[in-house]
């Protein structure tokens, strides 16, 4: 859909229909999607100008917000232990043949920045990057 300049329509799909939190915004599907897409073009076209929302500004200054996890309450979170060969390496450890699988609960998510609670009986807190994949499909 082509959107002009004063076209108010992607303003309110956004409201609408772009769901804030990233589960809901899967289960719209493409509705979402192109919502999104409408709502960023007009965004675009419209750079220039002071963009606010209900007296509120629509673009903000990475500074001035507070990055949330991608997604923040998880039906379940699936993990896979010791994927990594050059880290059992260093362990002195060799890879299993089979997958260990462990699982995570929600609580366990964190945002950007977010401290990382240390427990008090923890004597050593190690490290780690993480890579997650949000299946939004059936699969």
């Amino acid at each position: 859909m082509l959107v002009s300049k004063n076209d108010p329509r992607p303003r309110v799909k956004a409201e609408l229909i772009v769901p804030s939190e990233t589960i809901a915004f899967l289960e719209s599907g493409e509705e979402s999607m192109q919502a999104a897409r409408d709502c960023l073009k007009w965004v675009r076209e419209q750079q220039k100008a002071e963009l606010t929302v209900r007296n509120a500004p629509v673009v903000l200054e990475l500074n001035k917000v507070r990055l949330l996890a991608p997604v923040l309450k998880p039906s379940k979170i699936i993990c896979v232990a010791h994927n990594f060969h050059d880290f059992l390496e260093e362990l002195g450890m060799k890879p299993h043949a089979e997958p260990r699988i462990f699982a995570k609960f929600a609580n366990a998510v964190a945002s950007y920045e977010d401290p990382i609670p240390r427990p008090a009986m923890t004597q050593a807190l190690g490290y780690e990057a993480e890579l997650a994949f949000v299946i939004g499909k059936a699969c």
